[in-house]
């Protein structure tokens, strides 16, 4: 074998190794999203301004920067809000991080919740969308719960 047909095996044998290397990074685990809190900030013509506070828990053992975090957020079975982050957070590894987004909601399906919530209690809700880190990974979460939007008046 010459100089030059070994260099070339020694660079192909290089990019082989290379490729099966990289499908050995793990895909990371997706964040865990739950609601914390949703507060009205202002009411106006349009609608209520609310500030949505999420709870996410990165469970990898390393940080994830996220480019963004869009989600739909539906309380009672109607939806509440739908909503992006502003700008990118840093979801800290083993930790949970609190994100808050100001969101734009319905009057109507914000009183009807809070009337239900006076009546009943704790309503149930769900939560889903993707978290997209800045290396474009996607990573889909969804979680349900119970939520009383009163105790965030109590406060």
């Amino acid at each position: 074998m010459s100089g030059i047909s070994r260099s070339r095996a020694c660079v192909a044998l290089l990019a082989v190794a290379l490729a099966a290397c990289t499908s050995l990074v793990p895909r990371p685990l997706a964040p865990d999203v739950a609601l914390d809190s949703v507060t009205a900030m202002t009411i106006g013509a349009q609608g209520a301004m609310a500030r949505v506070r999420l709870l996410v828990r990165n469970p990898n053992g390393y940080d994830l920067a996220a480019d963004s975090l869009d989600y739909t957020l539906t309380i009672d079975g109607r939806r509440m809000s739908s909503g992006a982050l502003a700008r990118p957070v840093t979801l800290a590894a083993n930790a949970v991080t609190p994100v808050d987004l100001d969101v734009l909601t319905n009057l109507e399906v914000l009183g009807n919740s809070l009337d239900r919530a006076a009546r009943r209690g704790a309503l149930p809700y769900e939560i889903d969308g993707e978290v997209v880190l800045g290396n474009g990974t996607r990573l889909p979460f969804r979680h349900h719960g119970e939520f009383n939007p009163l105790r965030n008046l109590l406060r």
